[in-house]
């Protein structure tokens, strides 16, 4: 037993080192335009995951997705090595499982997307099948539950470990005037990832689900770094998942429980004003983002996104078979910049036909792992304020289709999980 412990415990360890030191030469490669050495970087995680086992290379991807951006080459990220290796290995130990349902949704898509594209998106289709295969594959033979905290540590740690050796290696941030970011234009990435976790784990503390202190270190590190991104959805993500907990907990809550609420409120703002007074790396941080927020680019508090969303609505009214098929090429239309909308880009990659192919195949991979898992939730109340924060951000961003965001997806999923049990003890069985 013991000996087990140990050889968990040094995994752990490994994987720790050869994150951070991925990361750090990732970003090195940026910084010197060297090719060779990013491809160093990103060979290093997929060479080790071989010796993972299947579940724990989740843990390793939740500590890379930060830096998703610094480790991918061409179309290619570290995320999707990680998982082809993985699934791979699950297929050569007989050991990969796919339903019979899902296995028809995904042929169909990928026919579909053939025929539509003429074979050009389909190494994008062919990522979101695997990315979907590993998930089921993974999380159908253990408790989600007991994962769930290990792969939010995990993410924290990679966001951690990435915002510091950016600032070590890149520079970026320490004036407290740049935007902080991993990669080229990662800073609303980060931003999200931060605001969305932090909404997870404040519903974790409050519904006292997790290790207390822990939680609250993780938490207070996503907010520290989400404020050093400046990015509005960063905010977003915190106030609508801020409004949402407080308005389910509103209805639930006794007297004190009320009062309890709002001195935390109160303590809350009395640390901001404190912090914002005292510290000047601290109050620049904020000055930079209240004046992205009052004084927008070109006046514009969407930056612009207004302005192109029109341009995607004039393309898909003048020609709807982009609307009903996708395979849109913007740049064609005059368009320089994809929508950074979940639903219009969703659009435009499949069009409507292809996005309902798409939903169903979501939603059946997530009943199958309620039902693999022998468990009954209803994700409500204040347990769904991850999903909504995510979701309402996106609407700012992009597809779910992309690895980081569907990493987030099921990580909110599995948050409404732990918390919708916390509710209706009656509603969620384990085996």
């Amino acid at each position: 037993m013991k000996r087990d412990k140990f050889c968990v415990k040094l995994q752990y360890i490994v994987m720790i080192l050869v994150v951070t030191a991925s990361v750090s030469v990732g970003l090195y490669a940026g910084q010197a335009d060297n090719i060779i050495i990013r491809m160093a970087a990103i060979i290093l995680p997929v060479f080790a995951c071989l010796f993972l086992k299947s579940e724990d290379t989740l843990l390793l991807v939740g500590m890379l997705l930060p830096a998703n951006r610094v480790l991918t080459l061409g179309g290619c990220s570290v995320l999707i090595l990680v998982v082809f290796v993985t699934v791979l290995r699950e297929i050569f130990k007989e050991s990969f499982w796919i339903s019979r349902e899902i296995l028809f949704a995904s042929f169909v898509f990928l026919l579909y997307v053939c025929i539509t594209s003429w074979f050009e998106g389909l190494f994008g289709a062919a990522k979101i099948i695997l990315m979907l295969f590993y998930f089921i594959n993974i999380l159908r033979r253990i408790d989600m539950g007991r994962l769930f905290a290990k792969l939010v540590g995990s993410i924290v740690f990679g966001i951690t470990v990435s915002s510091v050796m950016n600032i070590l290696i890149t520079a970026s941030g320490r004036d407290g005037v740049s935007r902080f970011r991993i990669g080229d234009n990662g800073g609303n990435i980060l931003g999200i990832e931060c605001g969305v976790l932090a909404i997870c784990l404040l519903v974790l503390l409050l519904q006292k689900l997790e290790n207390t202190f822990l939680v609250c270190v993780e938490l207070a590190l996503l907010l520290l770094i989400g404020l050093m991104t400046a990015s509005k959805s960063f905010l977003l993500a915190l106030v609508v998942g801020g409004l949402w907990i407080l308005f389910f907990s509103m209805l639930k809550s006794t007297a004190t429980q009320m009062k309890i609420i709002m001195f935390g409120i109160l303590g809350l703002i009395v640390a901001f004003i404190v912090l914002f007074m005292t510290g000047d790396t601290f109050a620049s941080y904020c000055m930079q983002m209240i004046h992205r927020i009052v004084s927008p680019s070109r006046g514009d508090i969407s930056n612009g996104r207004f302005d192109i969303w029109n341009q995607y609505f004039e393309v898909f009214r003048s020609h709807p078979k982009y609307l009903w098929f996708g395979n849109l090429n913007y740049l064609l239309f005059g368009i320089e910049w994809v929508a950074h909308n979940m639903v219009i880009e969703q659009i435009a990659l499949y069009g409507i036909v292809g996005s309902v192919i798409l939903i169903y195949l979501y939603a059946r991979v997530f009943k199958e792992l309620n039902q693999s898992n022998q468990c009954r939730y209803k994700i409500t109340g204040m347990a769904a304020a991850p999903l909504a924060a995510f979701l309402v951000v996106s609407m700012a961003s992009h597809t779910l289709l992309g690895f980081p965001q569907t990493l987030l997806l099921f990580v909110c999923w599995m948050c409404g999980i732990q918390a919708s049990s916390k509710y209706e003890p009656e509603v969620r069985r384990l085996a």
